[in-house]
């Protein structure tokens, strides 16, 4: 009697494990589970695509200040311009330039001819969409074999009176490959001004 009982109660029980195994998901087999995704809406991961990167915050702007720009030369004595913090006013025997970063800087040139200048951009086949945005500022591509250069050139006078006339922008073949740095240099060279 003892066994009998035993042996219903070991029924009972195996009676009760298979009915909870039919109301459970069904677990793939080991080798399956590789093979198959467990949600038929995911795709499996292709192991010969590299994971991607969750996209990077913008680099914050550098606070801009006014600079002095008598360092420059006599023409420029009593002039600011409003640049990056970090920037340097240089001269380097004729060249001025305010110098951005290590690849990036504004130049700046004497241009007593800077009209007719922008007039002769159109002959160069490497200048493109070239667009007089005020009679001060002349905007242009140029794509040189090295690469396409996003070009601004605006003039800034300067010196007694505000006679003497320079060039302000992007170096020629300079290293501008964004348009927002051409913008950038733009929003510089129109701040130079008188302190």
């Amino acid at each position: 009697m003892k066994i009998a009982l035993a042996f219903v109660a070991l029924l009972a029980v195996v009676a009760c494990k298979k009915s909870a195994d039919k109301d459970a998901p069904k677990e793939p087999a080991a080798g399956d589970q590789a093979m198959k995704p467990a949600d038929p809406a995911m795709k499996p991961a292709d192991p010969a695509e590299p994971a991607k990167e969750a996209p990077k915050d913008p680099p914050k702007a550098e606070p801009m200040t006014d600079h002095d720009l008598a360092p420059l030369g006599k023409d420029f004595e009593g002039y600011v311009v409003t640049a990056p913090q970090n920037a340097k006013i240089e001269l380097d025997d004729a060249s001025r330039s305010i110098v951005l970063s290590d690849v990036d800087s504004v130049s700046i040139g004497e241009a007593e001819f800077w009209e007719d200048g922008v007039k002769t951009l159109a002959t160069d086949k490497d200048n493109s969409n070239i667009k007089q945005v005020s009679a001060t500022e002349v905007r242009y591509e140029r794509n040189p074999p090295l690469g396409k250069a996003w070009n601004v050139d605006t003039l800034i006078k300067v010196g007694k009176g505000g006679k003497a006339k320079y060039s302000c922008g992007t170096m020629m073949g300079g290293t501008f490959t964004s348009e927002a740095m051409a913008e950038q240099i733009a929003t510089i060279c129109k701040s130079v001004r008188k302190k």
